[in-house]
This record gives structure tokens, sequence and C-alpha cells, in this order.
């Protein structure tokens, strides 16, 4: 899962982290399991962001890594109620990406070791980000309404 965060200050700048959570995609997670992408990627990653809330658009992707040598991509899907009977754990519930939507709102002892959390003013609103490896981006497709 991928996210990104605000800090808005009284010069109006922003500044972003990009987080993608490591090892089990389940609550509650370990501030440790949390990886800050690196900041050549962080800037493309909020240049992305910016032209898709500028230009309107809520969902699809956001930015192919390939070009990093990372066979990954960073998507930003809608929640859809799970209706197949063979997906119980998730059955009846929203999902993001074949996870729990809650996966999206963990608890604050459980977000990353941001130097901007810990300085506190933060806006953190994840924003059903989800990094999938490029060979499985069409299956968002098929669920994404």
């Amino acid at each position: 899962m991928a996210q990104g965060r605000q800090l808005y200050d009284t010069t109006q700048s922003t500044q972003r982290e990009w987080w993608w959570l490591n090892g089990e995609q389940r609550l509650p997670c370990k501030p440790a399991q949390w990886q800050q992408y690196k900041p050549e990627l962080e800037r493309a990653l909020s240049e992305k962001y910016d032209a898709m809330r500028r230009d309107g658009i809520n969902t699809g992707l956001l930015l192919d890594l390939t070009p990093w040598h990372i066979p990954y991509q960073i998507w930003r899907v809608s929640p859809v109620t799970v209706v197949n009977r063979n997906a119980t754990e998730l059955l009846g519930h929203s999902a993001v990406g074949g996870y729990k939507e809650s996966l999206w709102d963990p608890a604050v002892d459980s977000l990353p070791p941001s130097s901007l959390l810990k300085h506190g003013g933060v806006n953190y609103a994840f924003r059903k980000f989800i990094q999938v490896h490029r060979d499985d981006a069409n299956m968002l497709l098929e669920v994404d309404p």
C-alpha cells in the first residue's frame, strides 16, 4: 500500500512523504514496516498526484516505477464492496485492491516514523493508493468501478 502525507505551513508550501507498507498487509501494522520511497520517487509521485488533483482525476495509474527499475505501479483506486462468496475474509466488506479498506485507516501508533508526523500539524489522509506488481495491475482494472 502506498500513501501520501501533506504538511501545510503558513507559506502555503506543501511537503509530502511517500511510504509503502512492507510485509504483512494487515492491521495492526508496525511503524517499522513502513518504507519511505527515495527522494526522486517522492518528487515524481507528488508531481503526478498534483496533476491528478489539478485535472480532477480521482482514480487511475499514478506512477509506473519501471523507469527506476522497479517492477511496480502505484494506483489510486476506489473501494468496492466484496460480493464474491469465495472471498470469505472480505465478503460484505469494503475493499481496496483486495485488502479491507480499514487498512488505509491505521491507528496513530501504526503510522510510519515520519519526521513530518513528529513535528505535528500534519494532515494525513490515506488516499486509497496501492502499489501493485505491474503484471497484476490488470486485476485492479477489473474491479475498479
